[in-house]
């Protein structure tokens, strides 16, 4: 999943830092109109989230939400909900388990610890 990010909450002035997170897809976003994209500007998301007990409550009650249904993310309710989500960027992650042949490679890792 790629995390389109918005304005610079906090941070350095290099890429890393706080941001307020727009929108979260599985294609390519932002679309890279005029080529092939500048992986610089792509994220990967990975997440971690916390909620405040009332966000949360409402959350679990709202239903599936427009562009959650098309997308089949979450995130995308708690956005349309109007709530904000803050991501920062890091400088590597974990694998993601996202398929079968994933789960069996975290797997095999995990076994040989």
């Amino acid at each position: 999943m790629k995390a389109v990010l918005g304005r610079r909450l906090s941070g350095s002035e290099d890429e890393r830092g706080v941001f307020e997170a727009l929108y979260f897809t599985r294609a390519l976003a932002p679309y890279p109109r005029d080529g092939a994209p500048d992986r610089a500007n792509y994220h990967l998301h990975i997440g971690v989230y916390a909620f405040r007990s009332d966000a949360l409550q409402a959350f679990a009650k709202a239903p599936p939400s427009r562009l959650e249904s098309i997308e089949r993310l979450e995130q995308l309710r708690i956005l349309e909900m109007g709530e904000r989500i803050v991501a920062a960027i890091v400088d590597h992650g974990a694998p993601g388990i996202d398929t079968p042949n994933d789960l069996a490679n975290f797997r095999a890792r995990f076994e040989k610890r």
